[in-house]
């Protein structure tokens, strides 16, 4: 058995660049390829995964992305300015 957004979470590992839409990117920060990168999506609730990288054994060389997976559909938005608080109205 698989958990869906962890099939969801290989599925992004093997795409390129060219086939992403990002939601979110901001000006100031460096994009790293060896960040972790969050995966979420809408189904009958929250659904996501976490893609981490797994240490490399050849130095200089990125290690396997490894799918972790999670069920942040209880998780509570959180505000840090007034903007997040319209968007929460604009979402219920």
């Amino acid at each position: 058995m698989l958990n869906d957004f962890v099939a969801n979470g290989y599925g992004v590992i093997g795409l390129v660049e060219s086939e992403l839409v990002p939601v979110f990117k901001p000006e100031n920060l460096e994009w790293f390829d060896d960040s972790v990168k969050l995966v979420l999506g809408v189904g009958t609730g929250l659904g996501g995964c976490q893609l981490t990288r797994q240490p490399s054994k050849v130095d200089g060389e990125l290690g396997n992305y490894h799918v972790n997976s999670s069920e942040p559909g209880m998780t509570r938005f959180t505000h840090f300015e007034d903007i997040h608080r319209e968007y929460e109205k604009f979402l219920c």
